[in-house]
């Protein structure tokens, strides 16, 4: 009885054989839940983001109120293809609807690489000083394109930076307010500007 208490009582830790099992197990589980983590914070990035095209959309709003019902329009006139945030967003900035420059970057994006990818959604670059649309004009504003994520679609000779939620999709937001997730492959953020085309 006195040697097998010795016995118990002189074990000091694991051995390297049970370290090594535990720490294999530690790694599974590990992997099995980091997809799930990252999963859950992409879903609420995705979230954050539809709320932040809203809050576009409510500036639109108000530019329009204050200037006979236009939408906010590009100065230049472009190409019908989208174009970065960036004309609209100094138009928001200096005309004191919005102090927050975090509205127009993507939670899901990392920090910017350069200042022409500081802006993470792209706006319809249809409505030009020449086309300038009223809200009224609309017709079918629950199916026109006012401002989407970023994606890698390119254009000829226009810049389109990486895409916001990678080959996942892309948030859309409508002249009418309402935001749609896109999933996948069914996402094209160049796609369906002209309100010609409604």
């Amino acid at each position: 009885m006195k040697n097998l208490s010795n016995r118990i009582c002189g074990r000091g830790g694991f051995t390297l054989v049970e370290l090594l099992v535990v720490i294999v197990i530690i790694g599974v589980l590990a992997g099995m839940l980091l997809p799930a983590i990252t999963g859950v914070k992409e879903r609420g990035n995705r979230l954050s983001c539809a709320s932040r095209l809203k809050e576009i959309h409510k500036m639109a709003v108000a530019y329009a109120k204050d200037n006979d019902d236009v939408l906010p329009f590009y100065d230049e006139p472009k190409a019908n293809a989208p174009m970065l945030l960036d004309e609209q967003v100094n138009t928001f900035c200096r005309k004191n609807y919005t102090r927050n420059l975090k509205v127009f970057k993507c939670p899901s994006r990392g920090s910017p690489t350069s200042l022409s990818k500081e802006y993470q959604y792209e706006y319809n670059s249809y409505f030009t000083g020449r086309r300038a649309l009223r809200f009224a004009q609309v017709k079918n504003a629950a199916g026109l394109r006012l401002a989407w994520d970023s994606d890698k679609e390119k254009q000829a000779g226009f810049y389109d930076p990486q895409d916001n939620h990678s080959e996942a999709g892309g948030n859309v937001v409508y002249v009418d307010g309402h935001v749609q997730w896109w999933d996948g492959k069914k996402y094209r953020g160049t796609e369906e500007v002209n309100p010609d085309r409604q």
